[in-house]
């Protein structure tokens, strides 16, 4: 049987497409999710079981925030390609260098330019955009021109902020961790699932991002045009409502990296809890990773919980089965 968790993550997901994608789009989006579908009903299966869920990335690291209990992990050292992951740390240095939210960033040419093989872009040359929204469409819509005209901001050219975020790691004590590029367009942008974990703790912590990473979805409205650019998180792990909240967290990809996910969450029972799965075979299928290694933890507190019944029961039986010590009475002394 499905869990209420699960029914409630694909029934949120069916309705922003009804209300989002146009009917081209929502017909090839609506075959994708049946399949992400099937998997988590083949995996609720399998959890029935009692077998671990089976994780398609090729890394991942499940942990508490601080890091002190791990849950599983699977080459939590092995480092490669993080793409847009790398987001999480120059949105950190960006905020940390003094950003205001409400001036006025104009993106130029030269974003373009050093935005050249990545994704593209809603957002138009020459119009003067506030930080805020971009902002936004750096975490949310994960758009790299934003990035290079957040740095441009608080006074940081594309190898500046670069030189930035690598001191910052270096700081970390993340020794694995190394960038090219500020947007993670660079194949050369590469960490570990364990230190990505530790880049995700401190975007967590700051309050400003990870308010922006929580939402759902942000609308831009150019000036003086009106028009409107409607970002929705690319974290779809945003819509699960507020049984396993978002805290934080950022997609990734490119051809080096494959399908990347950093998200905090806060599990009943368990509180803020990391998961970094790196290398997985596809769009849906990473946050059909994190929702089998939730399974996966859910299973281990189970197991966890009978195991302490059990030793609890013996406990009692052994403590009953142990004869009385009873105190004879002295005689009086005369």
């Amino acid at each position: 049987m499905i869990s209420s968790g699960c029914k409630f993550f694909h029934q949120k997901i069916f309705l922003v497409l009804e209300l989002v994608y146009p009917d081209v789009m929502k017909q090839l989006l609506y075959l994708t999710l049946v399949v992400f579908w099937l998997v988590m009903m083949t995996s609720e299966v399998q959890a029935a079981s009692g077998k671990p869920y089976a994780i398609a990335g090729k890394s991942w690291y499940v942990a508490s925030a601080d890091g002190r209990r791990v849950y599983f992990e699977r080459n939590k050292n092995k480092v490669s390609s993080i793409a847009s992951l790398s987001k999480m740390m120059a949105i950190l240095v960006i905020v940390e260098e003094g950003l205001k939210l409400d001036a006025k960033t104009v993106l130029t040419d030269e974003d373009w330019a050093l935005a050249a093989g990545g994704s593209r872009t809603r957002l138009k040359r020459n119009v003067a955009y506030t930080n805020r929204d971009l902002l936004h469409a750096a975490l949310l819509g994960s758009d790299n021109r934003a990035v290079l005209g957040l740095g441009r901001a608080v006074g940081l050219n594309s190898q500046a902020l670069t030189a930035k975020m690598n001191a910052r790691a270096r700081a970390m004590g993340l020794k694995s961790t190394s960038f090219a590029d500020p947007t993670g367009i660079a194949h050369e942008n590469v960490s570990t699932p364990y230190e990505v974990s530790r880049i995700l703790k401190a975007a967590s912590e700051n309050a400003l991002i990870a308010e922006v990473m929580q939402k759902v979805t942000y609308t831009v409205v150019e000036k003086p045009s009106n028009r409107r650019i409607v970002y929705n998180n690319t974290n779809i792990l945003t819509r699960n409502g507020p049984h396993r909240k978002v805290l934080a967290g950022k997609t990734g990809f490119n051809t080096s990296a494959g399908y990347c996910v950093a998200v905090m969450l806060d599990l009943p029972g368990l509180g803020p809890t990391a998961f970094v799965v790196m290398g997985s075979s596809g769009m849906y299928q990473r946050f059909a990773d994190v929702w089998k290694l939730i399974g996966n933890i859910e299973n281990l507190q189970a197991r966890e919980k009978r195991e302490k019944t059990m030793r609890e029961a013996v406990a009692r039986r052994q403590e009953a089965a142990q004869p009385k010590n009873r105190v004879r009475p002295q005689p009086a002394q005369k």
